[in-house]
């Protein structure tokens, strides 16, 4: 009896064993790049979540080149993904050896557990009880989905991406259209005075986190803080000062147009509440336009808020120090980082240390160079402007320290590696900053000093608020303050309690001349118990 062969089926490319992904009808490759790029735009979900707020693009000092740097990077996770995946489908339909196709689907199912986490991740806020539970459930499923083959399940996730291909093009096209906080760089433009009347400079440092509890025995500066201890001997000298909330922003603003209001921020400007709408910040009269009203050149000094905008051209210089790198490479590098950095997917945080290998790598030891690298320029440009300043200079410095990381010594020598010790609860690096504030501040003095710009000057020394493991928020707004009135020796303490919102009339009356009149205000400080001003309740982030 003739038998007749019956060959098994085969799929086209010469396998009898079609794999488990190709039981199902497999996406075109058209269809994989869309989900590929879909994946990097998850990828990068965490990161475009956090900066569509716009206070985070308003303390991140926003521009186009981030929009740029973000897009890169997805197409870029598209374009490894694509590849990864070709390959992992191109082993499992290798049958030369049976590890092969095993190898194939590791590789397949090790790429979707990055993949799923990120989208997870986007989806999801804050890692906490809730996303840890349901990123528990997740293992557990792609667990069993590496063991039952017949589950398709990277097929089902392919194609669960391709309903949220959109994604790219509407997160591109509003990255793309925030409107920029970043501003040109500027000329100080430095002046004589004017002849028409007698002009005293004015120079105003607010250190960051600058604890008065830290900072003080017996209502007295520490012995060791010899510097602030000198200028208090000649200075009004506050136990009780209290900045205009406990975090740089709202803080800062709030000092530099010493008002009490909530300050909103939208996409590209800040706006002040007035009554029960929403004005820029730049409609209202800042010290710098009091400045400017007498004569004055403003100069402003700082980091972390680009002042500029809430500014205007109220201020005849402003430059904020940023940590941007230098050069476009170390900035889209940054990109990478941070992307990663704000991610709650547990798997792909793990990358961390193959990111801080490669050549955009951020290593404690760069970033504490960089760090080093921020307080240096503002700190040297602070000396410079004060040592080139006239009669008729305004100053406003804000100063990073003795804010975390905390990496100096009390001379300004690092000592330490961030980010390790940026961990804010380091009370003993925290103590070595406040040396470091003394020691600096001393600097800065001496410069005012050698090029008699001391004497005759209004200084200001404050800070934007206290040391945030304080545990009580009043103990968060306590700060030291000194002023010292041109031409003052004698030292007074004000033991009644003022809010640093509160100094405009002070600072104008030296601005217009007459420093007497300073004295007398801050004589009624003095002699009033109950000088306070009442903030608003609703307080902003920051550091």
């Amino acid at each position: 009896m003739n038998s007749t062969f019956i060959s098994p089926p085969q799929d086209g490319r010469g396998s009898q064993n079609p794999s488990p992904g190709e039981r199902s009808r497999p996406l075109k490759k058209w269809q994989r790049t869309l989900a590929a790029i879909t994946s990097g735009t998850l990828l990068f979900g965490s990161l475009i979540r956090m900066m569509s707020t716009p206070e985070n693009r308003m303390l991140a000092i926003w521009r186009r080149e981030n929009a740029v740097h973000i897009v890169v990077g997805i197409l870029l996770v598209a374009v490894a993904v694509f590849l990864l995946r070709e390959l992992a489908d191109s082993l499992e339909r290798n049958r030369r050896h049976p590890l092969v196709p095993l190898l194939g689907r590791v590789l397949h199912y090790s790429l979707w557990l990055f993949l799923g986490g990120a989208l997870l991740s986007s989806f999801i806020g804050e890692r906490g009880l809730f996303f840890n539970s349901v990123y528990t459930v997740f293992l557990l499923v792609w667990a069993a989905a590496f063991l039952r083959p017949a589950w398709n399940a990277t097929l089902r996730l392919e194609k669960a991406l391709l309903a949220f291909s959109p994604i790219f093009v509407i997160a591109g096209w509003q990255l793309f259209t925030y409107a920029p906080w970043a501003t040109p760089k500027e000329v100080p433009p430095f002046s004589a005075a004017s002849p028409q009347e007698k002009a005293y400079p004015v120079y105003i440092f607010l250190f960051d986190e600058w604890s008065y509890k830290r900072s003080t025995e017996n209502d007295q500066f520490l012995p060791r803080l010899k510097n602030l201890r000198s200028l208090a001997s000649q200075s009004y000298f506050f136990e009780n000062a209290h900045s205009a909330g406990p975090h740089t922003f709202p803080s800062v603003p709030r000092f530099l147009f010493q008002l009490e209001k909530e300050i909103h921020v939208g996409d590209g400007r800040a706006y002040f509440k007035e009554g029960d709408s929403l004005q820029p910040t730049d409609s209202f009269p800042s010290l710098f336009k009091t400045a400017g009203l007498h004569h004055h050149k403003s100069f402003l000094i700082g980091f972390h808020i680009p002042e500029r905008v809430l500014l205007g051209d109220q201020a005849d210089y402003v430059h904020i120090v940023t940590f941007e790198a230098p050069d476009v490479k170390g900035r889209f590098g940054d990109t990478l980082l941070l992307a990663n950095d704000v991610t709650n997917d547990i798997a792909l945080r793990s990358f961390n240390w193959l990111l801080r290998k490669t050549s955009l790598r951020r290593t404690p030891e760069t970033a504490t160079r960089k760090h080093a690298q921020l307080v240096r320029t503002i700190e040297s440009e602070v000396l410079d402007t004060l040592a080139r300043s006239k009669e008729n200079t305004f100053l406003f410095a804000h100063l990073p320290y003795p804010h975390a990381p905390f990496i100096f010594d009390e001379t300004g020598e690092i000592v330490a590696l961030a980010p390790h010790h940026a961990l804010i609860w380091d009370e003993t690096g925290y103590n070595r900053h406040l040396g470091f504030v003394d020691y600096s501040f001393g600097r800065f003095i001496e410069t005012l000093k050698q090029h008699n710009k001391f004497d005759n000057a209004l200084i200001v020394v404050l800070s934007d608020h206290s040391y945030r493991v304080d545990p009580d928020e009043t103990d968060r707004r306590h700060v030291p303050m000194l002023i010292k009135l041109p031409d003052q020796k004698d030292a007074v303490t004000i033991s009644s309690k003022v809010d640093t919102i509160s100094l405009r009339p002070i600072i104008e009356s030296v601005l217009e001349g007459h420093p007497e009149k300073a004295r007398t205000l801050l004589t009624t400080f003095q002699q009033n118990p109950h000088v306070a001003s009442r903030l608003p309740n609703k307080e902003g982030k920051g550091d």
